[in-house]
């Protein structure tokens, strides 16, 4: 600083895709803060970036000067750059990849200044930091419309003094838009945020929000980064579901995250949910969370299995009792949602050795589709039908109907019943829109398809829901899937109408699951899943840390993680109650061509881990060729 209290030097994060934090002059004529838009050289060009809040000098050399400030008032608060230096300790994260969440790629623009950019609320406004005590959030447990009755009751509550703003996370895209319509009947000046909407909306949501305009804000994790200066309450609806977790660009689980940041505005924060996850409960346990169960308003739905074992093996895939109720249910007038987890034709298995295609992009089974060319579920590679295996030459049989082949044979079975398949398959986010219109002026009698039929759930005429390959869903890939399972199960129930039935078909209908499902009573099975973990040292009594490598040549990448498992152990050792187990090669093998190959940390403090990896890495040596990294906390 001098004398008149000059910056000669600020830090500043490029939007650049470089992920370091560099150093750079400050012209006498220019007066950046914490939070600006500014214009840096970077190499032969210039790029924008974001000054940072006063931090150690990163270069001791001669600097470039900033070019210019791009914007006059700050684009980035204090409180997000508080959230953004947890997850940059707790996620390991680059502090750039973040703000490249915070700031919309049409706001990084010059704007004159008086023109486009009004001024944010002043700190002084934010009246949540100066609170001395902190609300413990709440656990909201029950039924959809339960839950949003109380929630509704807590925002109007928030919104009270006419000035807050009110954050609603989901997990999915098409969640954020059933919740934004159900929100806009009560409240006003709604906005939405995700993936999917333009870069245009994204600037002009993303400034109303900074100016205190808009009042609901309806997102995904990623609207977790986004300027919300009067804060009042933030939700979570169906707190349990991993499709919180953000893979990309940068993973986090989003609500973790939500908590944080309703802890750094000092204001409630809601975990709504009909099965909670077991961190969830864990943290009831302890009294970090406040719980509270909502005795059902209305009949709850049965449920009921279909034992598929004592039934032939030609009539398993529609059984006898689902043909009855199916039939009295239409008869009736009602509605009706079948789902299978596999969409196309068919899988193909190899006659000789069992193996099946694998999709050489992520490595997932990979099935037949309606227009006769196999079709990743994933990551939509596309590849001719081969007659025979790549591996032993052996012919290729289809295998594992999908929805494509289930939806001939409901039709030759019931002719008479309309019936609509939905999957990926050649629907598009606006054919889908236009499905569920149809299916709820009763165009349709019956949803054939994957999950995604589930989008029917909230017809008021739905009187059946059916599950054609239940043993699917109790199949497990590591841990959590018992929980996993239940969860899943229970959001067919969640928005089903009280006249409505589930009826799961399997092999196991005396499975633990399916039986504390047909009660509607799952704490035991939550209780004895937390008593496994426990005895285990698994989450939610440790946190884990996935340390995910990547490389093209599968042999030389697990050549090296069997090199480097007894080097990351003894390393370990130096962090208290952490251990590291692998390597191990994840459920979906690789992601755009790379294999992929995992290890396990369970440590009860994550920074202490993501602080100790620049020592691992430099113990470890020379990784392969080609080979990368990253960081996953709490998302397996």
């Amino acid at each position: 600083m001098t004398k008149n209290g000059m910056v000669h030097r600020v830090a500043v994060a490029p939007f650049a895709n470089i992920g370091k934090i560099l150093d750079y002059a400050v012209p006498g004529n220019l007066r950046p803060v914490a939070g600006s838009l500014v214009e840096v050289p970077l190499g032969p060009r210039s790029v924008p970036a974001v000054v940072l809040p006063a931090r150690e000098p990163s270069f001791a050399g001669a600097l470039r000067p900033i070019g210019r400030i791009l914007r006059p008032h700050p684009v980035v608060d204090g409180l997000q750059f508080a959230l953004m230096d947890w997850m940059v300790a707790r996620h390991g994260h680059s502090l750039s990849a973040l703000l490249d969440l915070a700031v919309p790629m049409a706001v990084r623009k010059a704007v004159p200044d008086g023109s486009g950019d009004g001024a944010p609320l002043p700190p002084q406004e934010i009246a949540p930091c100066n609170r001395r005590t902190v609300p413990r959030p709440t656990l909201l447990e029950g039924r959809h419309h339960d839950r949003w009755a109380i929630l509704a009751s807590s925002i109007a509550d928030a919104l009270a003094d006419g000035d807050g703003q009110i954050l609603l996370l989901c997990p999915t895209v098409g969640l954020v838009k059933s919740m934004l319509a159900l929100a806009s009947k009560t409240f006003t000046v709604c906005d939405q945020w995700h993936g999917g909407i333009s870069q245009r909306q994204r600037a002009i949501t993303w400034e109303q929000l900074r100016m205190g305009r808009s009042t609901l804000l309806v997102g995904t994790a990623s609207s977790l980064l986004l300027p919300l200066p009067r804060l009042r309450l933030v939700a979570v609806e169906r707190e349990e579901s991993f499709d919180h977790f953000l893979p990309i660009p940068i993973p986090f689980h989003g609500r973790e995250v939500a908590i944080r940041l309703a802890e750094l505005h000092a204001i409630p924060c809601i975990l709504s949910s009909l099965v909670p996850s077991l961190e969830s409960v864990r943290r009831v346990q302890l009294g970090h969370l406040a719980h509270r169960r909502i005795p059902p308003s209305i009949q709850l739905p049965p449920v009921a299995t279909i034992d598929l074992s004592e039934i032939p093996a030609t009539d398993r895939q529609f059984s006898p009792v689902l043909r009855r109720r199916l039939a009295n249910c239409v008869e009736s007038g009602g509605q009706a949602i079948l789902i299978h987890p596999r969409r196309g034709i068919a899988h193909l298995r190899c006659a000789r050795c069992g193996l099946e295609p694998s999709c050489p992009s992520c490595g997932i089974p990979i099935a037949v589709g309606g227009n006769g060319l196999l079709c990743c579920g994933k990551c939509h590679f596309t590849a001719k039908v081969a007659k025979f295996c790549i591996h032993c030459g052996g012919f290729l049989q289809k295998k594992r109907p999908g929805t494509g082949r289930l939806e001939s044979v409901f039709r030759a079975i019931f002719p008479g019943i309309r019936c609509a398949r939905c999957d990926r398959e050649g629907l598009t986010d606006s054919k889908l829109r236009a499905l569920h219109r149809e299916f709820l002026n009763r165009h349709w009698d019956v949803l054939l398809g994957t999950s995604l039929a589930a989008v029917g759930l909230d017809s008021p005429n739905l009187a059946l829901v059916a599950l054609l390959d239940g043993d699917s869903l109790l199949q497990g890939t590591n841990f959590r899937g018992g929980e996993l399972a239940l969860q899943r199960l229970a959001t067919f129930l969640d928005k089903m109408p009280p006249n409505g039935q589930l009826l799961i078909q399997t092999h196991h209908p005396h499975h633990p699951i399916l039986t504390c499902l047909c009660g509607w009573d799952w704490k035991q099975f939550l209780d004895v899943e937390l008593q496994e973990r426990k005895l285990l040292g698994y989450p939610p009594f440790r946190h884990l840390v996935i340390w995910e490598w990547s490389g093209p040549v599968e042999e030389e990448l697990l050549h090296h993680a069997d090199r480097w498992a007894p080097i990351l152990q003894n390393a370990c050792q130096t962090i208290a109650a952490t251990e590291v187990k692998g390597p191990t090669i994840p459920s979906i093998p690789r992601r755009r061509g790379n294999f992929l190959v995992e290890f396990w940390i369970f440590t009860p403090q994550p920074e202490d881990v993501i602080a100790a990896l620049p020592n691992w890495l430099a113990a470890i040596g020379k990784p392969p060729a080609g080979a990368g990294h990253r960081i996953l906390v709490d998302v397996a």
